[in-house]
């Protein structure tokens, strides 16, 4: 299960309303500008579990389960530490349940943490996990109905998952749309409900919520809105241009089909050109796959030899 938890991380621009301790106050900031500054997550964890240990009050166990998941989407290098910040989010969500169990956004991180955590150890786990995780969505949505990003959870489930345990094109387009009513400006909202308008086959449609989104004038998160997602105008001299430097830790052969099929991607939402465009990074990416292992020929079949009869 690839849920869209990647942008989980910004939920909590739409609508989260915590007031009362400074970290809160700055780990709110930071949800929305951690661009500007990556390594603030570190200090604002370790504070916020230092606090929560002295006083594991319902607010700041919250704000520690959502400074967890930030940290292992964000920070996290290695999936021991991704694993180990899930488990302290999802924890810390739960003591939180225990002190308020009427508490939607408690449900909620215990959901987005327990997933993450599921989706990073595996398929087999997420799989496994996910009635959990779609009881926690489903309990914070009864006892939290305004809270928006919990609709971004929903119909990120709904998207990503096989229609056999559970996935919904149509629920998830539902979701999405509902938590849209709620909060119009929710940006990454409306790039999941364009998403799912593609899986469905409704081109025009996605085209015009993606459209929505560079129109956007007040994102509910800056981090998101139609500045960051513009491309850059095309530099006029051909010879100012530069390919990306292939990373040290990819194979010439897969950096080769990533930037073939990235030429690709812009015809996707290019009226009358979504085939052409599927069909361009098909190709590419059948020329540059890996060479499959050969397999030794039969004794029969090697030169110089006979096979025997049986």
């Amino acid at each position: 299960m690839r849920v869209l938890v990647a942008l989980l991380a910004l939920f909590a621009a739409a609508g989260t309303a915590w007031a009362g301790s400074p970290l809160v106050s700055e780990l709110q900031t930071f949800a929305t500008h951690y661009h500007e500054n990556p390594q603030k997550l570190d200090e604002l964890k370790a504070g916020l579990e230092k606090a929560a240990q002295a006083d594991p009050d319902v607010e700041m166990l919250l704000a520690l389960s959502w400074a967890c998941f930030l940290y292992g989407d964000l920070r996290a290098t290695t999936v021991d530490d991704k694993l180990a910040a899930y488990d302290r989010g999802r924890q810390a969500a739960k003591q939180a349940i225990a002190l308020a169990p009427k508490s939607g956004r408690a449900q909620f991180w215990y959901g987005a943490n327990t997933g993450r955590w599921g989706q990073t150890k595996g398929v087999m786990r997420a799989l496994f996990l996910l009635p959990i995780v779609k009881e926690a969505m489903e309990t914070a949505l009864a006892l939290d109905p305004g809270y928006a990003p919990t609709y971004s959870l929903a119909g990120s489930i709904y998207y990503e998952v096989p229609g056999f345990v559970g996935g919904d094109l149509d629920r998830s387009e539902a979701m999405f749309r509902k938590g849209l009513e709620i909060d119009p400006h929710y940006t990454t909202m409306r790039v999941g409900l364009a998403r799912t308008l593609l899986k469905k086959g409704r081109t025009s449609d996605a085209r015009r919520e993606l459209e929505a989104v560079l129109a956007e004038t007040s994102p509910s998160n800056p981090r998101t809105g139609p500045s960051r997602m513009r491309r850059r105008p095309r530099r006029s001299s051909p010879a100012s241009r530069s390919v990306p430097d292939r990373p040290a830790d990819s194979s010439k052969r897969e950096w080769a089909a990533g930037q073939g099929a990235a030429r690709h991607q812009e015809a996707f939402l290019t009226p009358g050109r979504p085939r052409v465009a599927i069909g361009g990074i098909i190709r590419t990416l059948v020329r540059h796959a890996p060479p499959r292992a050969s397999r030794p020929w039969p004794p029969w079949r090697r030169s110089g030899t006979t096979r025997s009869a049986c």
